[in-house]
């Protein structure tokens, strides 16, 4: 599946978390560090293999582990407009 943010979310760090902002709504997210690694991965390849894979890896948890809860996450940010499928 292909992902992207949207132009009005925005990434970035703040005291060494990493924040998801909807400029549109005026609201900000604060993501746990497989949840920002894998924002990250999506805003820099937009793949979610991609994004599993490497994930999987950096934090030592199986594919389908990831994947599982990658697409938990990944349906509560589309409910919520802050990622899009394309």
């Amino acid at each position: 599946m292909r992902l992207c943010l949207p132009d009005y979310v925005q990434l970035t760090e703040i005291k060494g978390k990493l924040v998801l902002l909807d400029c549109q709504k005026n609201f900000f997210y604060s993501v746990s560090n497989s949840g920002a690694e894998f924002l990250q991965q999506i805003k820099e390849h937009g793949d979610m293999d991609k994004a599993i894979k490497s994930i999987s890896s950096l934090f030592i948890i199986s594919d389908d582990q990831v994947r599982s809860d990658m697409n938990s996450f990944s349906d509560r940010l589309i409910q919520k407009g802050l990622i899009i499928k394309i």
